[in-house]
């Protein structure tokens, strides 16, 4: 069972602002965070679909990739289990692409049949966005942001649960790109052999020129 719901976390902004302080969460221009009340191991993933091609994930195995990274990783173990676990994933300078952010069950150790959480996205210079929902079931996961990241920066929310970009486009992309690349290589090759011809036909003008050049006679009397 996943779903997102309202009200269903009990957790206010302030006591999650609080839980991120606590561990000293770094933020950047875009950062989300995941905070739920419960021993359960929940993880935080980031799906990024790169506009250059090709997707990537940051999660607990991948705590870095596509200029993101996973500062903040909780209740990994259990003996490091607290009372307001709280997770972040920040990028200092997103690349372009479409990101799904998803909230996972990793390990059940409560007694609740699921457990609440609330996820938030704060983005520089903009208002912080928050939903609320839950997750139980064995590695049972949910959308909780869905947001595209132009190439001048600039951030658009998205519907979550839409369907993800399809791989034609990165391949489109690289096609085009290695098109545009074989065209230079292709270009400098011309080039290349322009100049080489244009040298031999110099060297070889040069060496007629000696051959028909005729020696210079000395007329000067001799004592």
């Amino acid at each position: 069972m996943a779903l997102l719901r309202r009200g269903s976390s009990r957790i206010s902004e302030s006591n999650f602002n609080a839980r991120l302080q606590r561990e000293q969460a770094k933020q950047g221009a875009v950062a989300v965070s995941l905070a739920w009340n419960d021993p359960s191991d929940l993880d935080l993933h980031a799906i990024v679909h790169l506009a250059a091609g090709g997707r990537v994930e940051i999660n607990y195995r991948s705590k870095r990739n596509a200029g993101g990274f996973l500062d903040v990783d909780m209740h990994v173990h259990d003996h490091q289990v607290v009372a307001e676990p709280v997770e972040i994933i920040y990028w200092a300078k997103p690349p372009a692409g479409v990101y799904s952010i998803v909230a996972k069950l990793f390990k059940k150790r409560g007694s609740l049949a699921s457990v609440p959480f609330k996820a938030m996205l704060k983005r520089e210079h903009d208002e912080t966005l928050s939903v609320e929902g839950e997750v139980g079931g064995p590695k049972s996961s949910v959308e909780c942001f869905r947001f595209e990241v132009a190439s001048d920066g600039s951030v658009t929310m998205g519907a979550v649960g839409a369907a993800l970009p399809a791989p034609t486009a990165p391949a489109a992309m690289r096609a085009a790109s290695k098109a545009v690349a074989k065209a230079k290589a292709k270009a400098v090759a011309k080039g290349r052999a322009a100049k080489a011809k244009a040298q031999a036909r110099a060297a070889e003008a040069k060496a007629k020129a000696k051959a028909t050049a005729k020696p210079v006679e000395d007329d000067s009397d001799s004592d």
